[in-house]
């Protein structure tokens, strides 16, 4: 996150001093442009050619050309920065340092083409914020199936909530996950791999679960 912010910064600058350039350019017609730029190059060259200090005429002119240029940008620079950092600001801060625990659902799993068997109970072993489910992914797998996880009952594997609020993962909600039309678990004793994330990056937790 921190690079992307740094990239806009760096188009910034250089955008900045794009639009430098093209105030100059509309401040000045280029005749006036090229005899100023010319006065100085002329100024820097007899200062090399005879180690002379610059004359305070040189000083003033050189002053002057340097303001002009840089009072019609600076409106403009100061406002790209603030934008800038504030669109740094607003970059939404990836994964959380939430953790979780998952347990067997203490439910007898059964074989069938239709099943809805109660699979893992969830909850936070440390939780800090909720986590609003549009960026959370979650996965259980079993041996080389790998089954997808949703609170719409829309998926093989069904999110059900005792919180509040159904578009986040409170910090205080206990989840069971279920099986949705899909045979996850066979009877008897299976081991369920959790696979979790949130903006892209692994959730701390229980890794694994043996369901009976």
């Amino acid at each position: 996150m921190w690079n992307a912010a740094k990239s806009v910064h760096v188009i910034l600058i250089c955008t900045i001093l794009f639009l430098g350039h093209l105030h100059s350019s509309t401040v000045f017609p280029p005749e006036e442009t090229e005899e100023l730029e010319l006065q100085i190059y002329e100024t820097y060259d007899s200062q090399e050619s005879d180690s002379a200090s610059l004359s305070e005429d040189d000083i003033v002119l050189i002053g002057t050309v340097l303001v002009i240029i840089a009072v019609p940008i600076a409106p403009a620079a100061g406002f790209l920065y603030v934008w800038a950092n504030s669109l740094a600001a607003d970059q939404p801060e990836s994964g959380t340092r939430n953790s979780y625990t998952a347990d067997d659902a203490d439910a007898m799993a059964t074989t069938g083409g239709d099943n809805d068997d109660a699979l893992i109970s969830m909850r936070w072993n440390h939780a800090e914020d909720d986590l609003n489910w549009a960026f959370v992914v979650m996965k259980l797998s079993v041996g080389d199936n790998t089954y997808d996880c949703s609170t719409g009952g829309d998926e093989e594997c069904l999110i059900s909530q005792d919180g509040s609020d159904d578009a986040v993962w409170e910090t205080g909600e206990f989840l069971i996950l279920s099986e949705s039309g899909t045979d996850i678990a066979q009877s008897g004793s299976t081991t369920i791999d959790l696979y979790v994330t949130y903006r892209g990056t692994a959730v701390a937790g229980t890794s694994d679960v043996q369901v009976a």
